[in-house]
């Protein structure tokens, strides 16, 4: 299962695409977990703090420059969707409102696509170097399935993980050499 780096977590479809196949990916994982429990073979996972090795990776810091630029631009046309969605709620909208839901709508989703299709070129050259470096790093220390800590976090889907599963520094030693 290749990992993703943060930051896409509001491009509508592409968060929701992005939650399911992050789910499915744990579903396997769970399952392949499962299954070699039941033989009793012991899975290794590990965890990766992506957004901590992005500043040591050559291109991070315009990676994480572009998504900085993003959030700037949509957080104002998402606070006026808001409070015009709010206001749908409690009250009515004036015609002229709801033509601005509309207009706002379709301003954000052609904002996030401009920005994903940016932030996707930008991150391909990272993410492949990361996953280089995390698949060695992986296969060293016998690790089998690897999370994104904050994808993990953010979704519950890990109660305790012990301090020797964390490979983020280790990612971040390997891919600093690379700058």
């Amino acid at each position: 299962m290749k990992h993703t780096l943060g930051g896409r977590r509001r491009g509508g479809r592409v968060a929701v695409a992005a939650a399911v196949t992050l789910m499915l990916g744990v579903l396997v994982a769970i399952g392949t977990a499962v299954a070699q429990a039941s033989t009793n073979e012991t899975v290794r996972v590990g965890f990766i703090d992506t957004q901590a090795v992005l500043p040591h990776v050559q291109g991070g810091d315009k990676l994480l420059s572009l998504y900085k630029q993003r959030q700037q631009e949509l957080q104002p046309l998402s606070q006026e969707l808001s409070s015009l969605q709010n206001q749908a709620v409690t009250g009515s909208l004036t015609p002229q409102e709801k033509e601005k839901v509309t207009v706002l709508q379709q301003t954000i989703k052609a904002t996030q696509q401009r920005w994903d299709k940016d932030i996707n070129k930008a991150a391909a050259p990272i993410e492949a170097e990361v996953n280089k470096a995390l698949a060695k790093v992986a296969k060293e220390r016998g690790v089998e399935v690897v999370f994104d800590a904050n994808i993990a976090r953010r979704l519950q889907l890990v109660a305790y993980a012990a301090p020797g599963t964390n490979l983020t520094q280790a990612v971040i030693d390997i891919v600093s050499q690379n700058q």
